[in-house]
């Protein structure tokens, strides 16, 4: 029984990926069809417009990729830890850098406080798909020419990193099914696919640091607070 009910999760999680990734590599193909095409009617304005967009769903196809890896690795418990130094603004700015279309787009304004010299010990892979993936969903669901405010700083034991954006928020319902979607069982690291595919591998990855992510929606804000231990 706890073998057909992980094979299924399994099963579920791999269609959802499939569909994620076709989608993006159609329009991957459509774009360098008419590429090819405006190539040979020297339309540079046009074939600019498609490569943008050609980078734009080729990084989407990167990062869903990613995203199964960490998935199969969670699942099998496969872990390769590595304990670094993290220049917390340093990782934020590179995340931020590698967003800066999608943030242009919605014409969004970041304002950043990170506390100075905010040093964490702990994985940096783990770390970046943490803030990736929060940082990610706060621009998607951000209202446009809204801010997103990143807060980083120390409280007691612990580095918090606080993620805040107005725009879509967050229900009662929304926030149950986020906070639900990691079950743990005889059988397991559980997936529920009502809540994406991102938000179960980001919670587990923070457990395996042993950290925590708090999600809440307060006075028209979506708010993720990232905890993370000191050492």
């Amino acid at each position: 029984m706890g073998n057909d009910l992980q094979k299924k999760q399994i099963d579920e999680m791999i269609r959802t990926f499939c569909h994620e990734v076709k989608n993006p590599l159609q329009t991957i193909s459509s774009f360098s069809e008419f590429t090819i095409k405006k190539l040979k009617n020297g339309d540079l304005d046009k074939i600019i417009d498609y490569q943008e967009n050609i980078q734009v769903q080729l990084n989407h196809t990167t990062k869903l990729l990613n995203r199964l890896s960490l998935f199969y690795r969670i699942k099998f418990r496969i872990f390769d830890i590595e304990i670094i130094d993290i220049n917390l603004k340093t990782l934020i700015y590179n995340v931020l850098s590698a967003m800066e279309q999608s943030i242009e787009k919605k014409k969004l304004n970041i304002k950043l406080e990170i506390e100075k010299n905010l040093t964490l010990l702990s994985d940096y892979k783990h770390v970046e798909t943490i803030i990736n993936e929060i940082i990610e969903n706060a621009i998607k669901y951000s209202a446009k020419l809204s801010n997103i405010y990143i807060i980083g700083k120390t409280i007691d034991d612990e580095i918090i990193l606080t993620i805040k954006n107005m725009g879509q928020v967050l229900t009662k319902e929304n926030l149950k099914k986020i906070n639900d979607v990691i079950n743990y069982s005889s059988s397991g690291f559980s997936y529920s696919s009502t809540a994406g595919i991102g938000l179960p591998m980001v919670k587990e990855a923070a457990a395996v640091l042993n950290s925590k992510i708090i999600f809440e929606a307060l006075d028209g804000y979506n708010i993720v607070s990232i905890h993370f231990k000191k050492k």
